[in-house]
């Protein structure tokens, strides 16, 4: 045997070695779901206690404010008051809760690139919040009509989770 022949031996053996070991470090199907659920929970919940418990107060404000002058009543602080009943506007009123599930589906998958997943998180997320204060006004007209706000609440969350879903498949829809 000549050099030339063993040494293409060894770059053949050394393919092959390489095609086996990337075998063995791509993940399974079963592995990459377990890895997706892992990222969205650590990022949702870690969003999630953030927004909790960070004095958002002025931005509670805000809300109250410009979602009660969309149905003309007033507020006070973050209190909205609808005849008798009162409607506090907290941290959870917010929509950013609703952005946490779309950072925690965007920045969850491989792709697109970083750049991208910020863009992408970015627009939804001012998309969320522009349709959040409709949600929060529609909750509160709901409740001048004589309209339970309780289930108006509940159903424009449902819509809420419609738009992140709409937000992220248009966004992510050519990289899958």
């Amino acid at each position: 045997m000549f050099h030339g022949d063993i040494m293409k031996q060894k770059r053949i053996k050394r393919k092959s070695e390489k095609k086996d070991v990337s075998k063995r470090i791509k993940p399974s199907k079963k592995e990459s779901i377990i890895l997706f659920l892992l990222k969205f929970c650590v990022i949702f919940f870690g969003l999630a206690f953030l927004i909790n418990y960070v004095d958002l107060s002025f931005f509670n404000n805000y809300a109250a404010s410009v979602s009660s002058s969309l149905v003309g009543l007033e507020n006070q602080g973050n209190a909205v008051i609808v005849d008798e009943k009162v409607f506090f506007v907290t941290n959870n009123c917010l929509g950013l809760l609703t952005a946490s599930i779309l950072a925690a589906l965007i920045f969850s998958f491989n792709e697109p690139d970083l750049k991208k997943k910020f863009v992408l998180f970015a627009l939804g997320t001012a998309i969320i919040l522009v349709a959040n204060i409709f949600r929060l006004s529609l909750v509160l007209f709901s409740a001048t009509i004589g309209f339970d706000a309780e289930l108006v609440h509940t159903l424009t969350w449902f819509l809420m989770s419609a738009i992140v879903l709409v937000i992220w498949y248009y966004g992510s829809k050519d990289y899958f």
